[in-house]
Formats: C-alpha cells, sequence, structure tokens
C-alpha cells in the first residue's frame, strides 16, 4: 500500500456518497441525480461536500506490526508468525 494513494479523486466526488463508514462512487449512468438519490437512500448515505477528494495520506488510524500479524492470522493464515 502507498502511504499517499488517491482513492476518491476531484472528479469523482460529485458521485461519492459517504455511510459513515466508507465511501460509494456511484456509476454515471443514466439521471444522475434519480440514480443518486436512489443509491443515497438505500445506503443511508450523504452526498460528499463539493471538491471532496479522499487520500491515505489524510489517514489518522494506522496499524501497528501486531496488529496486522493479527489480522492475518484471523482472516488469511492461522500459523502465520
Amino acid at each position: 500500500e502507498k502511504l499517499h494513494e488517491e482513492m476518491i479523486t476531484f472528479s469523482d466526488s460529485p458521485t461519492t456518497l459517504e455511510t459513515g463508514t466508507s465511501y460509494i462512487i456511484v456509476p454515471q449512468t443514466g439521471d444522475r441525480d434519480a440514480t443518486m438519490a436512489q443509491f443515497a437512500a438505500h445506503h443511508r448515505a450523504k452526498l460528499t461536500p463539493d471538491g471532496f477528494r479522499y487520500s491515505s495520506g489524510k489517514n489518522t488510524d494506522w496499524l501497528s506490526v501486531t496488529q496486522l500479524r493479527e489480522l492475518i492470522r484471523k482472516f488469511v493464515d492461522p500459523s502465520f508468525r
């Protein structure tokens, strides 16, 4: 993983929703406003602000090596050291 990777670009912001725990970039098809409203209602999400961008460089929640190893053991390989 890059430390400063831009995952949601400025050009994606008009079609990006925020759920509180994740972001949804809605496909640009048909009537954009209707599609956005449907996705927002279904996912209980809200539009991101104009000009929104998301970069991993803004992350404030970092895992330690120990935490990463625990996740690998839990989800990938229980014998991982």
